[in-house]
């Protein structure tokens, strides 16, 4: 999805300034109506194309695997069709020794594409935009996960081992992007709640995960499975950080690390709030009127 949700929240405040609500207002539709209704509609696509996309992926491997047994002579497209569909069969003629988890696999990925009733989205930036997000998507949860500073700048400035690209330019701007993000999943925390946004910490969910993960899933109001450990096997989000690696370049500015460093600490040793704040919530609609506004008076 990269930066989807980001992009919508972005639209949403252009779409804003450029008066389109002053219309609808005098249609009578109020602007929580429009956002909710362009959301839903948002959610739905995502949850269809999602659904068709995981199963055109796992149809693809079922042909590759049938290609290489040679089982099937069709071309690798996604598209279950006929002679698909008649290799497969031939497959569990042969005793091929997948064939069952094949099988179930297929019938999964049919049922889920149907019923699937969420979509999941992680990036950076989705800090900075939770109250548009919370516009669009009224019903949307946020997971903060929180890990100690060091380790988020180490894991940044290696990113391009696994990217490809830089995600920041040196350490003194690793640390203010961690400034900045966490204060904002912060602020949000105050605004809405532990209703709406949850704190995760990574060393939780690393070092106790079976706990970590109920607590979480409690939240989301999702059943626990002990298969959710599966997926924590491998090291999650790692950037492959080499064991010798430091991160301490002396054309950084030690105050800026300092305050970084505080800031992680006090998170670690404090517990997020189980109050919201009408007056944090207050303050980040100020924000992002202001931003509408802003982009109002660009042409």
């Amino acid at each position: 999805m990269g930066d989807f949700a980001v992009n919508v929240a972005k639209s949403y405040q252009l779409g804003a300034a450029r008066g389109i609500f002053s219309i609808l207002s005098a249609m009578g539709i109020s602007r929580a109506e429009f956002c909710s209704h362009i959301g839903r509609s948002i959610n739905s696509l995502v949850l269809k194309h999602r659904g068709d996309l995981d199963r055109n992926r796992l149809i693809i491997a079922v042909q590759r695997l049938l290609k290489e047994k040679g089982f099937y002579l069709g071309e690798v497209t996604g598209e279950f069709d006929d002679a698909t569909s008649a290799a497969v069969r031939q497959y569990g003629i042969a005793g091929g020794p997948l064939y069952s988890e094949l099988v179930d696999s297929l019938r999964t990925a049919a049922s889920d594409s149907e019923h699937k009733t969420r979509w999941v989205d992680q990036t950076p930036e989705y800090s900075f935009h939770i109250c548009g997000l919370r516009k669009l998507f009224p019903e949307a949860l946020f997971i903060h996960i929180v890990r100690d500073v060091g380790s988020v700048v180490r894991s940044m400035l290696n990113f391009h081992r696994v990217a490809g690209t830089h995600l920041v330019a040196n350490e003194e701007e690793a640390y203010k992007y961690w400034l900045r993000t966490v204060r904002a999943c912060l602020k949000a925390e105050e605004a809405y709640g532990p209703r709406a946004v949850y704190r995760l910490r990574y060393s939780a969910l690393v070092g106790k995960s079976e706990p970590a993960l109920r607590s979480l899933l409690d939240f989301l109001g999702e059943p626990y499975s002990a298969q959710c450990l599966e997926a924590l096997s491998e090291r999650i989000n790692s950037s492959n950080v080499p064991p010798d690696f430091k991160s301490d370049d002396p054309a950084t500015d030690s105050a800026i690390v300092e305050e970084a460093r505080r800031l992680s600490a006090e998170i670690e040793q404090s517990s997020q709030s189980t109050e919201h704040s009408r007056a944090a919530a207050d303050e980040l609609e100020a924000n992002f009127d202001a931003r509408i506004k802003y982009l109002a008076s660009v042409r």
